[in-house]
């Protein structure tokens, strides 16, 4: 299974200052998991046409697309998942980070998006590739929001990952910006 993970332009009118710190640790999971993902900072990167780019040359690579997203991004979130709608109507397309985590049903309500991560997604997004792969079920991965008929499904949050020491250093290399 191939990702795409996906930081959004925030605050526009200012230069990018901040690493996105929680796409490096997911990136690092992926990485020392064995997983192929490719990396789009947009934020970091200020390219306008780096999304339109991926998405006309590359996005039949990928299985699975992640977002991290602040509440600051919201707007901009709704239309990177629009125009990957455009591209590949039924990829899966994840939310992580502070905004969809505080606000899943909001995230899940009003944009296409098929499943919210909740807190720590280290642990998260490495079970939910696990449902993905096996054709399991979503209600059996902890720290996930996702619409099921209609309705918002909230899932038991995921462990706290107690020893930090345990996570790999996030992924700096992956990232082209030099936000570090």
């Amino acid at each position: 299974m191939k990702l795409l993970l996906i930081c959004p332009v925030d605050r526009e009118f200012l230069p990018p200052s901040v690493f996105p710190l929680g796409l490096g640790y997911i990136a690092s999971i992926l990485h020392e998991n064995g997983y192929d993902f490719g990396i789009l900072d947009l934020n970091g990167t200020r390219d306008p046409n780096l999304l339109n780019q991926e998405l006309d040359n590359n996005i039949d690579k990928y299985d699975c697309i992640g977002i991290s997203s602040m509440i600051t991004q919201y707007k901009r979130v709704k239309e990177i998942i629009e125009a990957i709608r455009l591209y590949r109507p039924s990829i899966k397309i994840l939310l992580g980070g502070s905004g969809p985590s505080s606000h899943p049903a909001l995230y899940l309500n009003n944009t296409s998006a098929d499943i919210v991560c909740i807190g720590e997604g280290e642990r998260t997004i490495l079970n939910l590739l696990d449902v993905f792969e096996n054709n399991g079920k979503l209600d059996q991965c902890k720290g996930i929001a996702y619409r099921q008929d209609g309705e918002v499904i909230v899932n038991p949050p995921q462990d706290f990952i107690e020893e930090l020491d345990s996570l790999p250093f996030p992924a700096w290399d992956f990232f082209e910006t030099t936000q570090k």
